[in-house]
């Protein structure tokens, strides 16, 4: 007798040759020598010096057997609800061999009922365990037989002898208790490994669908990947140049938004390079038809006979460039270490930053709320149409601040002003540059005397407002003291001094 996953000798060869098509697709069997365990090398046909025997009625062997082929419908059973309840999306990835054609016309899980087996006579119980017995069919034996071979691929198994022993003494030939477990152990040892797989590929699938937030079947992806519509729609509608440039462009705005001083970054070279763009673009259509004469022998002919100098206004601004980068390099340098090594100045600087972050987001808060568009309202419509005001929050919270700083001022010269003797003339002594400077971006301590009364500076805060006070004349202009190489020159909108042009 045969087991073989088809109903004919041809249907066993195509189910043969189509698992281990599928086998070599998905790379099964899982288990092989290395991690099959005890059991796992293939029984050979002929194994005439092996032989088994069911034992007499209410015997211990016959006990050891009904026990044996209990544990046989167990694993059937394992391996019937592993692949039922196997999510279909991996099913042909898992079990493709229980999806084969020939599979339900020989096989299906069924198990049998042994409650009789212990009371058969050995003729009855050799007729049972070949499912000769009349009555109901039995399968034990039979599908634990066809689920091996069709998990490992081993078409040729056949565990009974050839040909059959005649006489019905219970003899099972070389289908022994030692080989019975041994198939099972590797049967049980294969399904293990495609249940990890079957949790793993599960797991997979869920980390997608959280990443993505979309659940793409595998013929939905398939079938998009070779449809000729798809591939055109989107080579011809969408531009894969642009669609790479849109993460560089993202991190171009996350360097702005959390590096706020990049802006400034290079400011020379850019304002360079735009004026290049727009002269260009401005003299688009001016195309000059006189020979260049950019030459070095034509620019010594021009300059030798006319005392000027073509390249001139070119290597001055060079020369400029590069004179003020040579002094201003190690003065910011310098100015780095000290920010970070000196209390007053580190102090400063981080109080300006904190302020600054409040400010800012009082000015969001404002907008937000709506304050900013009813006082435009009002305004205009206490003016009867003359005022069309446009404040928002940044403007509100400007506002503020230069009268809290005002307050601030007035404050102090009406206290001085009230300790000095009469003939002063009201004009009290105040001190230069008493108060921090209040700004949208933050209330800035450094180099001011309430600032040196909260943390004098070091010896290196004094280097460093001296170096502020040498940038300022070497660029011609006022900053705030605190970062002021990578802030605009306008922080402080209360300042009422006019801005040079």
């Amino acid at each position: 007798m045969s087991y073989f996953i088809g109903n004919t000798p041809a249907e066993k060869n195509l189910a043969n040759a189509l698992i281990d098509e599928l086998h070599d697709e998905f790379g099964l069997p899982l288990s092989d020598s290395s991690n099959g365990g005890p059991g796992f090398a293939y029984q050979p046909d002929t194994d005439s010096g092996v032989v088994g025997e069911l034992g007499d009625a209410d015997s211990t062997k016959r006990a050891e057997w009904k026990a044996l082929l209990e544990e046989a419908n167990t694993t059937i059973q394992r391996a019937a609800n592993m692949y039922s309840n196997t999510p279909e999306d991996f099913k042909q990835q898992i079990f493709p061999e229980f999806g084969i054609e020939y599979w339900d016309t020989s096989l299906n899980f069924a198990t049998t009922d042994l409650a009789q087996f212990d009371s058969f006579t050995r003729p009855n119980a050799e007729r049972f365990f070949w499912s000769e017995l009349e009555g109901p069919d039995t399968y034990t034996v039979r599908n634990l037989i066809l689920i091996y071979q069709a998990l490992m691929g081993d078409g040729g198994y056949n565990p009974f002898p050839a040909p059959r022993n005649s006489a019905l003494d219970g003899s099972l030939g070389r289908w022994d208790q030692i080989r019975v477990n041994e198939l099972l152990f590797v049967v049980n040892r294969e399904l293990d490994l495609r249940q990890e797989a079957v949790s793993e590929a599960v797991a997979t699938q869920e980390y997608i669908l959280d990443s993505i937030g979309i659940d793409y079947e595998a013929d939905d992806i398939n079938f998009i990947m070779n449809n000729d519509d798809f591939t055109r729609f989107f080579s011809t509608t969408f531009d894969s140049d642009t669609i790479s440039l849109i993460p560089l462009i993202y991190n171009f705005y996350l360097s702005s938004k959390y590096f706020q001083g990049i802006n400034e970054a290079f400011r020379t070279p850019k304002d360079r390079v735009l004026s290049i763009i727009l002269s260009t673009i401005a003299n688009d259509n001016n195309f000059d038809s006189t020979p260049d004469l950019s030459r070095p022998a034509a620019n010594n002919a021009i300059a030798s006979s006319t005392g000027q100098d073509q390249n001139a206004a070119f290597n001055s601004a060079a020369r400029d460039f590069i004179l003020k980068m040579l002094i201003k390099t190690p003065i910011d340098i310098l100015k780095g270490v000290v920010e970070l090594a000196d209390p007053h100045v580190a102090i400063s600087k981080g109080i300006k930053i904190g302020t600054g972050f409040a400010f800012n987001e009082l000015a969001k808060v404002i907008d937000e709320s709506g304050v900013a568009q009813e006082l435009n309202t009002a305004l205009a419509e206490g003016s009867q149409g003359n005022l069309n005001p446009s404040f928002n929050g940044e403007d509100l919270t400007k506002l503020l601040l230069c009268l809290g700083d005002f307050a601030m001022q007035e404050g102090l010269a009406a206290t001085l002003d009230a300790s000095q003797p009469p003939n002063n003339d009201g004009q009290p002594p105040v001190p230069e540059n008493f108060f921090p400077r209040v700004s949208i971006d933050g209330i800035d301590f450094t180099g001011t005397v309430s600032g040196m009364l909260m943390m004098p500076p070091s010896p290196l805060g004094i280097i460093y407002l001296l170096l502020e006070l040498l940038k300022s004349d070497i660029t011609n202009q006022t900053n705030n003291v605190s970062n002021a190489s990578a802030e605009n020159a306008n922080a402080n909108e209360c300042s009422d001094t006019p801005e040079e042009g």
